[in-house]
């Protein structure tokens, strides 16, 4: 299998996970977690891995950028096979989805279009606000929690696999009723359960149409949520 990797515009040689001087004590913070759908697929060798977390790095900071929101300002951990980060105070939430949604999506649109299939990048991304601390460790706080809870959630996932979307993006109810609700574009959510662990409760997700090919059947609209 030919695994030749195609690069793109922008930085993406180089992983920066270094956090920002915004380390949140306590104070109302935009949080966005990013992750990468079927990293540990086994058909992805070692070089296709370093190359996915790199990219996503690159593409992330590059919206970051376009959407003038303030990467080297912003607290960053690294997961893995993901991002978690904390906007600094004040930077309004809707920032976190308008534009750097769009932003993002064709990115990543652009360079799938282009790329050999173990290259080919799709993400998830969780957005939610609230109270946050760094406690030495890491992020803790119940939207930190809830963050990670949407951004696994089995419906969301299976959901963008049904979906066409470079870009599957789920925002908590907060976020939709005070950003997203009444703004170009809310037409595109859609309520989506989120049943991780202790958390039960609803978020609002999109998938913008991109260049995958459906691998499930779409998940149906629960009864109980029509028309909300």
């Amino acid at each position: 299998m030919n695994r030749s990797h195609h690069r793109r515009r922008g930085n993406c040689s180089a992983i920066r996970t270094t956090a920002g001087p915004c380390r949140p004590r306590g104070g109302l913070h935009a949080l966005l977690a990013f992750d990468i759908c079927a990293f540990g697929d086994l058909a992805r060798s070692h070089e296709d891995l370093l190359y996915l977390r790199a990219t996503m790095y690159g593409f992330v900071e590059e919206s970051f950028g376009l959407a003038d929101l303030p990467w080297g300002l912003s607290h960053r951990e690294d997961r893995g096979d993901g991002i978690l980060l904390a906007l600094p105070a004040g930077v309004p939430t809707v920032q976190a989805v308008d534009p750097l949604v769009d932003h993002l999506g064709a990115l990543l649109a652009d360079h799938n279009r282009r790329a050999a299939e173990p290259s080919r990048l799709r993400l998830r991304m969780s957005v939610d606000a609230g109270h946050v601390t760094h406690d030495g460790y890491g992020l803790v706080g119940r939207a930190a929690n809830q963050l990670h809870r949407a951004l696994d959630a089995p419906d969301f996932k299976a959901a963008l696999a049904a979906s066409s979307a470079d870009l599957g993006v789920i925002v908590s109810s907060f976020v939709f009723g005070e950003v997203v609700s009444g703004r170009a574009g809310a037409d595109r959510y859609r309520p989506v359960s989120v049943e991780v662990k202790e958390t039960s409760t609803r978020a609002w997700a999109c998938f913008p149409d991109g260049s995958f090919v459906p691998r499930l059947r779409a998940v149906p609209l629960d009864p109980a949520w029509e028309g909300a």
